[in-house]
């Protein structure tokens, strides 16, 4: 009778170990995958800033962005104007992006919805030379 009691506490024991041990690499599974999800929005961010600091920066563009009527904002980019002139072609292949420029301070949301995640970056371009419009570009860019 005392046999059979201890062959069952260490069935128990056995149980117990593989749970802990079974939990511990879980914990280390889940740890390392939000890590690599860290990192991937941490690179798309980085890009993404790349991409508007140079529209920010181009004169021609900011006269553009400038220039586009009040009436029919917030808009995509309808005149392929940034598009063209290759800045989101700077973005890796693996990123498809799209461009939306909206009233300063207004909720500038992307048109179409994919189940993706959607990574998105925004730059206020407010005045140039002669004018003083305030636009927001935002940036919306998500992995193939």
């Amino acid at each position: 009778m005392v046999v059979g009691r201890e062959g069952w506490i260490r069935v128990v024991e056995a149980f117990v170990a593989i749970l802990i041990v079974a939990g511990a690499l879980l914990m280390a599974v889940d740890k390392q995958m939000e890590v690599n999800t860290d990192n991937i929005a941490r690179e798309v961010y980085q890009q993404q800033v790349s991409v508007l600091r140079t529209i920010e920066l181009d004169a021609e563009a900011r006269q553009e962005i400038l220039g586009i009527g009040e009436e029919i904002l917030p808009t995509e980019d309808t005149t392929k104007f940034l598009t063209s002139r290759n800045y989101v072609n700077t973005l890796p292949s693996n990123l498809e992006c799209t461009i939306k420029v909206c009233k300063l301070g207004a909720i500038c949301v992307m048109e179409e919805y994919t189940d993706k995640d959607i990574y998105a970056a925004s730059v206020a371009i407010a005045a140039n030379d002669e004018e003083y419009s305030p636009r927001q570009l935002k940036l919306f860019c998500w992995i193939k």
